[in-house]
Parts: structure tokens; C-alpha cells; sequence
């Protein structure tokens, strides 16, 4: 039941960011999907993240704050993003942790974990990341890498980034 409230947030942020059903259905393969826990229930500002992605970036990447979410407000469930070459991104504020200690028993299969022992620290909250981002699927990972980085670096609530597992 948890999973299913999951996943009509994560499709009402889609229609937030203005994709309809018809896009998300042709483009699926380039949609991307990522969380990043959280210490705190806190979305990071959007131009914090902005500020954070060229140290991320890659030659010919960009990025900027949709129109949208230039001017939030204080109940803007999240911020969307233009990326360059071609892309959308919104990061969406879910305050909850992940259910169940799914996150906890998944961090096993990480690059953070093996060999080391590593555990995932405790966590409160989590940012849905979307990217849209059409093209080969090399260059499309290689901007939500950029773009996750920014989001990372720019999340007040990200208590040990040294720590973040992938």
C-alpha cells in the first residue's frame, strides 16, 4: 500500500512538472529516477543547485531554474529545472522516510557497502529527483549524474555527503 502511495506521488510530481501522459509514455526510456535521503525534511533552494552544478557539469551541459520556479512559495511541493542540452528535471520534497527499511536492506548492492560494512546513516525525510532527458542514453545518465551531484552539494539536509551511497 505504501509502494502504491509512492508511486502516485511520484506521478502527480510529473504532472506537476508539466508532463503529460502522452510525453511520459513516448519518452520513458529517457526519464530518470533517483531519491536522496535526508536527515531532515528540508527541499534545497533552487538556486543553490544551480550555483552547484558546474562543478558537476560536463562540457556542453547547463542548467537553470524553470519559470515556474523562479519566484517559490512556501508550499511549492518541489522546483523544476531546465537542463541543457535538452532536459527537465524537478526535485520533489517526500517527508518520509523510506518505508519498512527498504533503503537499509537495498544499500547492501551499493558501491558505498561493499567490502567496507558500510550502514546507511539514519534518515528522515527523501528528495524525488526526475530528469527527462531525451537523447542517447549515455549523455541522458550523464546529466541526472550532473544534475544529482548539484542536488546533493546544494541539500542542507544531506548530513555526510561523504557518506551518500550510490
Amino acid at each position: 500500500m505504501r509502494h502504491l502511495r509512492l508511486l502516485i506521488f511520484i506521478l502527480l510530481a510529473l504532472v506537476y512538472a508539466g508532463f503529460n501522459r502522452t510525453t511520459v509514455l513516448a519518452q520513458e526510456k529517457n526519464m530518470r529516477l533517483a531519491f536522496v535521503l535526508l536527515s531532515e525534511p528540508r527541499l534545497p533552494k533552487g538556486e543553490d543547485v544551480v550555483q552547484s552544478f558546474p562543478a558537476f557539469a560536463t562540457k556542453g551541459q547547463g542548467i537553470q531554474l524553470a519559470k515556474d520556479s523562479a519566484k517559490p512559495t512556501a508550499d511549492s511541493p518541489g522546483v523544476e529545472f531546465e537542463l541543457k542540452p535538452n532536459g527537465k528535471a524537478l526535485v520533489v520534497l517526500l517527508p518520509t522516510p523510506v518505508p519498512n527499511g527498504e533503503a537499509d536492506a537495498a544499500v547492501r548492492y551499493s558501491l558505498s557497502a561493499m567490502g567496507t560494512g558500510w550502514k546507511l546513516p539514519v534518515h528522515k525525510a527523501q528528495l524525488v529527483v526526475t530528469c527527462n532527458c531525451p537523447g542517447p542514453p549515455l549523455e541522458s545518465l550523464s546529466l541526472l549524474t550532473s544534475f544529482l551531484g548539484a542536488v546533493v552539494k546544494a541539500s542542507p539536509a544531506v548530513k555526510n555527503r561523504a557518506s551518500t551511497f550510490v
